[in-house]
């Protein structure tokens, strides 16, 4: 699908088809992990006028946003969604609507696991440093009361 949408993107000249073609282009690459769709989406969107293209800008944000989520930046995902989904609410794609609303839960239920293992992981470093904190003092007492430390 890839080759295929580069293909046509390289034969099109029209401007409004162009932008159309990057955007299913870099749907496509995000799909796959490849990091080429940030370059793609971004061209994509800075090329569109939020004025008279509202839904492909809020396409192409919604598609970006989902690649953001893959590379874990939820929050940067987040704010990308929040843009894009009253503009598909008010526009009535329910298609690209149903998407993003899936790519919102599953950057908020990620971000949500990803800020509990980042506490769980720093509870356990506390844990940890306690643990040497208490072993060192437990060697310096015994040292003081000359008691042999096995």
């Amino acid at each position: 699908a890839i080759a295929a949408y580069q293909r046509a993107l390289d034969a099109t000249q029209e401007p409004r088809e162009r932008i159309s073609l990057k955007i299913r282009l870099g749907d496509m690459y995000t799909m796959v992990g490849d990091s080429q769709a940030l370059g793609i989406l971004n061209q994509a969107i800075a090329e569109l006028d939020p004025e008279t293209q509202r839904l492909e800008l809020a396409s192409a944000r919604a598609q970006l946003a989902r690649h953001w989520h893959y590379a874990a930046q939820f929050t940067r995902a987040i704010e990308l969604l929040d843009q894009a989904r009253p503009v598909l609410e008010e526009m009535g794609d329910l298609h690209m609507l149903t998407r993003t609303l899936a790519h919102y839960a599953g950057a908020y239920q990620q971000s949500a696991a990803a800020d509990l293992g980042r506490a769980v992981f720093d509870a356990v470093e506390r844990h940890r440093r306690d643990q040497r904190l208490a072993d060192d003092l437990t060697v310096l007492v015994l040292s003081r009361l000359a008691i042999p430390i096995a």
